[in-house]
C-alpha cells in the first residue's frame, strides 16, 4: 500500500466510522441488525420505524417525540468528522493550527439558524455544547475547553497524524493548540496523542507496528507529549493525572506480550483484552478499544462494528476507530457500500487529497460552510419527513 492509499483511509475511516456509530446511535439495540458488518445499505436503515413498538399508543407517542428532534440521517457524519474537516481546512489554508481561525468557524456555524441547538454541528455531546456555549459566551478560545475527560478530542485528530508525520515535536504542538479548543483535561489531550501518532505510524511503517517497539516508541512520545502539554497554562493536570494516559500504554505492552504476574493475563491476537483496569472510566473505553486494534486481525467492517456495538459513545468510538483501521487496512478495504452511501463523499475526498498533497488552497473545494449549509437543510427535511409520518401514525400532531 502507498502513502496516500493509508492517508486516504485514515480520513475516509474516520468520516465513515462516524457514519456508523451515528448510525448505532439512533438506533435502539434490539433494532439493529445482527451483525453491522453485513449491513449493506445505510439509506434502508430506518430509525424513525425502530422507536415505534407494538406497546401502548402513549408509549409510542413518547418514544417518537423524545427521539425525532434527535433522528439523524442514515448517511450522515456527526460533529466529530465536522470537526476534522474544520481541522484539514484549516491546514490546507494557514499551513498550521490557527486557534482564532478555528475559533471562527465554530461560532459561525454554531450561530446558524437552525432548530438544531448546536447550529450546524451534529449531534448530542453534552461537554461539545458546554464548549459551544462558553465560546459563545465570550470566552477565550484557549480557554473554552471544558474540563472533562472523554474521547471526543480522540475522534478528530487523525488529520494531524498525517501533516505532522516524522516531526514529533510539531505534532505534540499541534495536538495541543488544537484539542485545547475543546478539551483542557491533560489526559483527554494525551489520548489524541495516542491517536494520531499511532496513525502517522502506520501510514509511514515506521517504526513497525503492532510490536514491542512501537509500543515502546508510543509510551515514549506519550511521556515526552505529556511534559509538554503541562506546561500549557490553561491545561488542567494534576501529579496524579499528569502521566495516567502513558502509564496506561505501558499497562498495555505489558498485558499485549507477557503474561501479569498479577492476573496471568496474555493478550492473543484476535482476543482483545476486557481485563483492563484504569482510574478514570474514559481510559477504561478507551483501552480496550485501542488494544483491539492492536490484536484485530478482522478486516475494516467487521472491525468498525464490533468497535461500535456496544460503544458508550459509539459516534466517537467510530470516528476514532474507523482512522485507526483505515490508516492500517487502506482506502480499499473500506467497503465502497458504505463510503458511496455517504453525503458529499466526493467533496470531502477531495479536501483529504489536498491535505495529503499538501498542496494548500485548491480552486474548485467550494465552502465547507456552504457544504454543511446543505447537509444541515437535507437534516431539516428528513426529520420533516418523520414528523410527517408520525401524523399519519397517530391522529394529532407533535
Amino acid at each position: 500500500m502507498t502513502y496516500e492509499d493509508k492517508a486516504l483511509g485514515a480520513l475516509l475511516g474516520l468520516v465513515c466510522g462516524d457514519v456508523i456509530g451515528t448510525l448505532t446511535k439512533t438506533i435502539p439495540p434490539d433494532k439493529m441488525p445482527e451483525k453491522m458488518d453485513h449491513l449493506q445499505d445505510i439509506s434502508a436503515m430506518d430509525p424513525l420505524a425502530s422507536f415505534i413498538t407494538r406497546g401502548s399508543p402513549e408509549k409510542q407517542m413518547n418514544q417518537v417525540q423524545r427521539a425525532i428532534n434527535h433522528i439523524t440521517l442514515p448517511g450522515l457524519y456527526s460533529l466529530h468528522a465536522q470537526q476534522a474537516l474544520i481541522i484539514m481546512e484549516t491546514l490546507q489554508l494557514h499551513q498550521k493550527i490557527d486557534l482564532g481561525y478555528m475559533a471562527g468557524i465554530y461560532l459561525q456555524w454554531a450561530r446558524y439558524q437552525t432548530r438544531n441547538p448546536l447550529g450546524l454541528f451534529r449531534g448530542e455531546d453534552q461537554a461539545f455544547k458546554k464548549f459551544l456555549n462558553r465560546l459563545l459566551g465570550f470566552i477565550p478560545p484557549h480557554e473554552s475547553g471544558v474540563h472533562g475527560f472523554d474521547m471526543a478530542a480522540a475522534a478528530k485528530i487523525a488529520p494531524l497524524g498525517i501533516y505532522y508525520a516524522h516531526n514529533d515535536m510539531e505534532l505534540i504542538k499541534a495536538i495541543t493548540e488544537c484539542t485545547i479548543i475543546t478539551h483542557r483535561d491533560i489526559r483527554s489531550i494525551a489520548l489524541a496523542a495516542v491517536v494520531a501518532y499511532t496513525i502517522s505510524c502506520h501510514v509511514f511503517n515506521a517504526p513497525p507496528i503492532r510490536n514491542t517497539s512501537f509500543l515502546k516508541a508510543l509510551y515514549r512520545f506519550i511521556y515526552e507529549a505529556e511534559l509538554q502539554i503541562s506546561e500549557h497554562p490553561m491545561v488542567y493536570w494534576s501529579e496524579t493525572t499528569r502521566h495516567e494516559v502513558s502509564e496506561a500504554i505501558r499497562t498495555l505492552a505489558d498485558l499485549l506480550h507477557s503474561p501479569s504476574p498479577e492476573t496471568g493475563i496474555r493478550m492473543e491476537p484476535g482476543k482483545p483484552t476486557s481485563n483492563f483496569r484504569a482510574s478514570a472510566s474514559a481510559l477504561e473505553s478507551f483501552m480496550p478499544i485501542f488494544s483491539r486494534f492492536l490484536v484485530s486481525g478482522d478486516g475494516f467492517a467487521g472491525a468498525l462494528s464490533d468497535a461500535v456495538k456496544e460503544a458508550e459513545n459509539p459516534a466517537a468510538t467510530g470516528a476514532m476507530s474507523g482512522a485507526l483501521y483505515g490508516a492500517s487496512l487502506g482506502r480499499d478495504k473500506i467497503p465502497s457500500r458504505w463510503l458511496n452511501q455517504i453525503y458529499h463523499i466526493l467533496p470531502i475526498t477531495n479536501r483529504a487529497q489536498a491535505l495529503i498533497n499538501k498542496t494548500g488552497p485548491v480552486n474548485g473545494l467550494g465552502s465547507l460552510y456552504e457544504l454543511e449549509k446543505t447537509l444541515c437543510s437535507l437534516q431539516n427535511d428528513y426529520r420533516k419527513k418523520c414528523r410527517s409520518r408520525f401524523e399519519k401514525f397517530f391522529p394529532f400532531k407533535l
